[in-house]
C-alpha cells in the first residue's frame, strides 16, 4: 500500500478544536505504551460515541478495501517521551495529528512533519515511530488500526 497524506482531514474547524481540547483535557490518559526509554500515554476510545464513529467512517473512505477495526486510540507524548520504531497489528494504520509538534518517521528514513489535522495512512507492517514534541505543548495523535475483511 502506498502511503497517503490527507491534510485538513476534519473540515469543521470547531469540531477539530473540540476534539483537541477534549482529548487533551477531558479524556483520561494512561501511562501504558511501553517504550525502550520509558512510556507514553495512551487510551482506547469507545466506538459507541458518534464522533468516533464519524472519524472512523471518514478514514474508511480513503481505503479501497472493506476493513474491520482492530484498535482506535490516542497517544499523548510530552517532551522527552521518545517513541520506538515498531509496526502495528493488522493491515492499515491511520495516524491523525491533532495537536502539538514532533514529526512522524518511517524506519526507511522518510519523515513527515507534524501538521495539525493531517492524516497519514500507511501499511501497518511499515516500521515507524512518532517523535516527541518540541517545547512544552504535548503531541496528541489519534491512531486507527484496521485489518482487511475476507469477503
Amino acid at each position: 500500500m502506498e502511503t497517503k497524506i490527507i491534510d485538513n482531514f476534519i473540515e469543521d474547524k470547531e469540531l477539530l478544536t473540540v476534539l483537541q481540547n477534549e482529548l487533551l483535557h477531558i479524556s483520561p490518559h494512561f501511562f501504558q505504551e511501553k517504550m525502550k526509554k520509558g512510556y507514553i500515554y495512551s487510551t482506547d476510545l469507545p466506538m459507541n460515541e458518534i464522533v468516533n464513529r464519524y472519524l472512523f467512517y471518514k478514514f474508511c473512505k480513503h481505503i479501497t478495501q472493506n476493513v474491520e477495526l482492530i484498535r482506535f486510540h490516542i497517544n499523548v507524548q510530552h517532551q522527552g517521551m521518545f517513541g520506538d520504531f515498531h509496526n502495528d497489528p493488522g493491515d492499515v494504520t491511520g495516524i491523525l495529528m491533532l495537536k502539538g509538534s514532533g514529526s512522524f518517521e518511517f524506519k526507511d528514513g522518510k519523515e513527515i512533519g507534524f501538521v495539525s489535522n493531517r492524516l497519514i495512512i500507511f501499511d501497518a507492517k511499515k516500521v515507524h515511530r512518532g517523535h516527541p514534541p518540541v517545547g512544552n505543548d504535548p503531541r496528541i495523535t489519534l491512531a486507527i488500526k484496521v485489518k482487511f475483511k475476507n469477503d
